[in-house]
């Protein structure tokens, strides 16, 4: 390979890197358990850190949990910056800051500034979490203003 072509097989890789982590936070967001379940290796470890501390192994695991976290919540959104990418061959590593908001039932409230610590595998069908561990850094459940709507699909 030339270093041109090095250089955009680079390139590729960190632009279909950057869109599952996109689509992570639109499917979370949009409440899509089937596209979630697209993003996972069959193998995939996602973890929550304290104080949550939550743990799914597999993909069915990891869509139950998901769809745990997201019940009654009448609002839910995720917005992730992602941070450098490290190849290795097949494998990536990646660390993204990230915000989260939600709202649910009774007056309930979440928001969220934490890190995802990714590593990602390349497969027949791109690239996929094998190990997404999510650090907090500040959690508030206070209330905030605000009205939710419902997203078109």
């Amino acid at each position: 390979m030339t270093n041109n072509d090095e250089s955009l097989a680079r390139l590729i890789n960190e632009a279909d890197i950057r869109t599952a982590i996109a689509r992570f936070g639109l499917a979370a967001t949009l409440g899509d358990v089937h596209e979630l379940r697209n993003l996972w290796t069959d193998d995939g470890v996602w973890t929550i850190g304290e104080p949550a501390n939550h743990t799914a192994t597999g993909i069915d695991d990891i869509a139950t949990m998901y769809a745990g976290l997201r019940a009654g919540n009448d609002y839910f959104t995720q917005f992730t910056n992602p941070g450098a990418i490290e190849l290795n061959g097949d494998t990536a590593t990646v660390r993204s800051l990230c915000q989260e908001f939600a709202s649910g039932p009774n007056e309930r409230f979440y928001r969220t500034i934490g890190i995802w610590n990714d590593q990602l595998r390349h497969t027949p069908d791109g690239w996929k979490f094998s190990n997404r561990t999510w650090q907090y850094l500040w959690l508030d459940y206070s209330p905030y203003p605000g009205q939710t709507f419902t997203v078109a699909s």
